[in-house]
């Protein structure tokens, strides 16, 4: 194997006199050109390169590798850059939803259904990808509390405590400060951070 370092640099056309650049456009100079590329993110007219009287140029997503050639970019699927993130934090909210936020939607629903129960286990669910180690879980009421999950029946959020039985693969159980009334039916977000 190569020590050397090869570097990547976009595949270049020039385009004589710039005419634009990322902060809008940029007044024609003699001594200034700009180079483009096609690119699968940004308009074809933004400049890859911007050559600086000759001397210097200022570049967009340059990349070295270690080799003797440069491999091309990777353009990773975005359903597995989301499962590579997912190793690492996950939510049950939707992708957009902020944490905390007030919001339904993905939330999980139990119902209470043995007298003097403080764990909650219908709330525990599956990740959709394994943790890279025990993360640790947030709950989250529907009406934005963190710590705590909401009891539709009674109009009111229950304080969580601590959480039963977290994994790798799951969430575990959240586990209410007192016991919760039998019958009522709680809902509840969760976000698991397994980060470094």
């Amino acid at each position: 194997m190569s020590d050397a370092l090869a570097v990547m640099l976009p595949k270049l056309n020039c385009a004589g006199p710039a005419r634009s650049f990322r902060s809008g456009l940029v007044p024609p100079d003699p001594d200034e050109r700009v180079m483009t590329e096609p690119k699968y993110d940004a308009p074809q007219e933004e400049p890859a390169v911007k050559m600086l009287s000759g001397t210097a140029a200022s570049f967009i997503r340059p990349m070295a590798t270690r080799g003797a050639m440069p491999h091309g970019y990777e353009r990773l699927p975005f359903g597995l850059t989301l499962a590579l993130c997912q190793r690492y934090y996950e939510k049950s909210y939707d992708l957009a939803a902020v944490p905390g936020g007030v919001s339904t939607a993905g939330s999980r629903l139990t119902r209470a259904s043995l007298a003097g129960q403080s764990i909650l286990d219908g709330f525990a669910t599956m990740f959709a990808v394994r943790k890279r180690a025990t993360p640790t879980i947030t709950w989250y009421s529907t009406s934005t509390l963190a710590g705590r999950v909401r009891d539709i029946t009674a109009g009111s959020d229950v304080l969580i405590t601590s959480t039963n039985g977290t994994g790798e693969g799951h969430t575990g159980a959240p586990v209410s400060a007192g016991a919760v009334t039998v019958g009522n039916t709680h809902q509840a977000h969760w976000t698991a951070d397994a980060e470094l």
